[in-house]
């Protein structure tokens, strides 16, 4: 019998079946393409973040470890001793950003809820920094040194952190202006905004947001959420033209950040590789050397670094929203 066309109980499919590609004649990887995404379900909150008894413990437990470590190691073992203390720190900073957001890498995630690329130099520098100035110290004192604490550090890692630090503060507040001025000047640019925004949340639905954990303050994307946060953000971009793109400032930025770092913590490693061993005075006693400075880094490494810290401090001062 033939259908009525104007009967919708003689319908050839079903409400709960999707509806057929609009070009059934394309093939189908093109289908695929051109099909919407499916919308994509909301992620589970994690629990409200919550200081409990355990963080505090585990600081104080973190703390007494790095004093014991450092003042019990055997001189020909202190290489282990550094070693430790830097995991011990990198631990300490864990559990602190665990405590205060709810998530194990809380350290990294900013006011955007974004994981932030000068944070993470931030920490990796005074980690590796600060876990060679404590043990050379805890070590001197181990062994009864005059001056245990004068310990000398090369105006080439003040430099450093003094750039690391730039970057962690000049990199917000190039932000806040371009979160608070006028997004556009007349409608033309508002326009050409808005259709750039669309397209913008699409890609990053497409790369597994959704909608809902997608904000925009100004020209500036962040997310609602610190849970919302992922390691890519510490190479997207962040204003609406760029935020679903890769920032190759921010990319060779990370390169020099890894490789200087991972380069000054072989120094540290080799200088206490060479330390406590002993002497005997004239009289018969054993002399043990203090630690009376840190390793010095090249004038050259300390130029990259500044030179990709600039290019990532101006490349967020440029422009990369549509009509700006």
């Amino acid at each position: 019998m033939a259908e009525n066309p104007s009967d919708p109980t003689s319908s050839a499919s079903s409400p709960s079946e999707p509806a057929a590609p609009a070009n059934p004649g394309q093939p189908a990887k093109q289908q695929e393409q051109d099909w919407p995404s499916q919308p994509r379900p909301e992620r589970k909150r994690p629990k409200p973040p919550e200081w409990k008894a355990w963080h505090t413990l585990s600081l104080l437990a973190i703390i007494g470890a790095i004093v014991l470590i450092g003042l019990r190691t055997p001189s020909t073992q202190i290489v282990w001793a550094w070693i430790g203390t830097l995991v011990l720190l990198a631990g300490f900073a864990t559990v602190a950003g665990h405590g205060i957001l709810g998530l194990w890498l809380g350290l990294l995630i900013d006011e955007r809820n974004k994981m932030s690329l000068s944070r993470l130099q931030m920490i990796l520098w005074t980690i590796v920094v600060l876990s060679g100035f404590l043990t050379a110290a805890l070590w001197n004192i181990s062994k009864g040194q005059v001056d245990a604490l004068a310990i000398a550090v090369p105006a080439q890692l003040w430099l450093l952190m003094g750039i690391s630090t730039t970057s962690l503060i000049g990199s917000p507040l190039i932000r806040s202006t371009k979160m608070t001025e006028p997004v556009a000047a007349n409608a033309a640019q508002s326009k050409m905004i808005a259709i750039q925004e669309q397209q913008t949340r699409a890609e990053l639905i497409r790369q597994g947001l959704t909608d809902k954990e997608i904000d925009i303050l100004g020209k500036i994307v962040i997310w609602k959420w610190p849970w919302d946060a992922r390691l890519a953000d510490l190479f997207q971009g962040e204003e609406i033209g760029n935020a679903a793109h890769l920032d190759l400032g921010k990319i060779q930025m990370f390169y020099f950040t890894l490789v200087l770092v991972l380069a000054y913590a072989v120094m540290l490693g080799t200088m206490f590789s060479g330390i406590g061993i002993t002497h005997i005075s004239p009289d018969g006693k054993f002399i043990t050397s203090a630690i009376s400075g840190l390793p010095s880094l090249p004038d050259g490494m300390v130029a990259l670094l500044g030179i990709s810290n600039g290019g990532y401090l101006g490349n967020k001062v440029i422009p990369h929203t549509a009509g700006q």
